[in-house]
């Protein structure tokens, strides 16, 4: 391949491509492509285009035609950097050479040259001056006998790198932040500045550079990345980073256990119904340390809920528990009242009385399951024998609650009070008194235990001293329908 430096820019550049011919196993012509490269004059920071024109002499097999060519491809893309090296990359699209009838080669468009357009890019910093890449090519050729298409000889380009014009860096402006602002100088979202650039020299190198936004990426202590503008010219501007913010998108994790409590009869719950939960924030912190352990519970009887609570992080981001329930809950045992028999009730033997009683439960507790006394409420008290007795009522609730109420009372023998004989109603201190007295019919001496007596006040009756067993001239006897005894009465008195 030869090239030929042509000062005229803008000129079309030639490549030269080499066709090599194989008449058989034992012989090879070669014929040359002919060409022209152009000097491609750039400034630093700066891309330009250039065109490449291909073209080929000589003979190619026979099998290659305009549906089955051989082809050629340049590449189109070539950078100055810095230090002045020269690369390329980028292969154009096919290029397409085949054999006329007499096995000659052509292309489309014969003689016309075919036209593959390139660019170069030069850094900012390229030395100002010449530097040189050889063209690079591939080539293909259909399978058959005869000539392949070659690019033997190289070709070589001249980029001609003068000072660059635009030395002013893009203008970049941003604005923000831009976020959900949270509590206590937490944001609850990621953060953001908007950003705008512009060059009013070569131009921004990358259109989207235009208008771009710079956001954080994660919770805690964050920053907006960076981002760096350039021109055409390689001049450079960068944006941000922003930051550093307190970020917490999360909101706290909460669990809670299953409800607890005492369970009674009938489904209902005989104590508070009670759940137990935790919490945590692993960025910002629970706003209140109270959330990390804490229990719900209902707050009164009968049909109640666990109302659900919300915990909140420092940031301001808020979770709240489930509710629960409702539970039926009955908090406080049944009443009993009891009006007969009266407790420390006094009873004769063999009398006539009946029991009165009534059970009741709180008006938002579970009600009254039974009301069961000794004798049932209506029915006749026992006082068959003498002496003290128990009678006693229990309330059971449906929750399984119960309360027992009892009360004494004292059957005795009926007393018709004292009697003495005519004349000896009364006597001085000291002096025998003859009493009488009878008890219902009763005759068994032997059913007393004793007598006693006590001093009371003649002008209230409140009694002044306790009772003491009395003295006696004798012991005492039955005869005529009462029992007799002789008091032996106190001198002190």
């Amino acid at each position: 391949m030869r090239s030929t430096a042509v000062r005229a820019l803008g000129v079309g550049a030639a490549l030269a491509v080499l066709v090599a011919v194989s008449a058989n196993a034992a012989e090879l012509v070669t014929a040359e492509l002919n060409g022209t490269v152009n000097n491609v004059t750039v400034e630093q920071g700066q891309t330009v285009s250039f065109q490449i024109s291909l073209t080929a002499t000589g003979t190619i097999r026979c099998s290659a035609t305009p549906t089955n060519p051989a082809t050629a491809k340049v590449d189109v893309r070539y950078v100055v950097d810095a230090i002045g090296a020269v690369t390329s990359d980028t292969p154009s699209s096919a290029v397409r050479f085949y054999a006329d009838p007499f096995c000659n080669i052509t292309w489309p468009g014969d003689p016309a040259p075919q036209v593959v357009t390139a660019t170069v890019t030069a850094d900012i910093n390229t030395p100002i001056g010449d530097h040189v890449i050889r063209l690079h090519t591939t080539t293909t050729t259909p399978p058959g006998t005869g000539s392949t298409l070659r690019d033997d000889t190289a070709t070589f380009v001249t980029f001609h790198v003068v000072q660059g014009s635009d030395r002013v860096p893009p203008v970049v402006s941003c604005a923000g932040p831009h976020g959900t602002m949270g509590a206590n100088g937490w944001y609850t979202s990621e953060v953001s500045y908007a950003c705008t650039a512009s060059d009013a020299g070569s131009g921004l190198a990358n259109a989207a550079d235009a208008s771009f936004t710079l956001e954080t990426t994660g919770d805690g202590a964050d920053s907006t990345p960076s981002r760096a503008v350039k021109d055409k010219a390689g001049n450079t501007t960068v944006a941000g980073p922003f930051g550093p913010f307190h970020i917490d998108t999360v909101a706290p994790s909460v669990a809670c256990g299953a409800p607890a409590g005492t369970l009674g009869k009938n489904g209902w719950y005989t104590t508070a119904v009670t759940v137990a939960c935790t919490g945590s924030d692993a960025t910002s912190g629970l706003d209140d340390p109270g959330d990390a352990s804490f229990v719900l519970s209902t707050s009164g009887e009968g049909s109640d809920s666990i109302v659900a609570r919300a915990v909140s992080d420092v940031a301001g981001n808020s979770t709240s528990t489930a509710a629960f329930g409702p539970f039926d809950v009955d908090l406080n045992d049944p009443t009993v009242t009891t009006s007969s028999p009266a407790d420390d009730a006094v009873l004769i033997l063999g009398s006539s009385a009946h029991a009165a009683y009534a059970c009741a439960d709180t008006p938002e507790g579970s009600g009254i399951e039974t009301c069961a006394g000794t004798t049932a409420d209506g029915d006749a008290i026992d006082t068959s024998s003498v002496g003290p007795h128990t009678f006693s009522v229990t309330a059971t609730d449906h929750s399984g609650r119960t309360t027992t109420l009892a009360h004494t009372y004292s059957v005795v023998f009926e007393f018709s009070g004292l009697t003495a004989p005519a004349g000896k109603s009364w006597g001085k201190a000291g002096s025998a008194v003859p009493i009488w007295f009878s008890l219902g019919g009763v005759s068994d001496v032997s059913a007393m235990e004793g007598v006693t007596s006590l001093a009371v006040s003649c002008d209230t009756g409140e009694a002044l001293s306790s009772a003491s067993a009395i003295k006696m001239n004798g012991g005492i006897s039955y005869d005529d329908g009462r029992f007799h005894l002789v008091w032996k009465t106190d001198k002190s008195w």
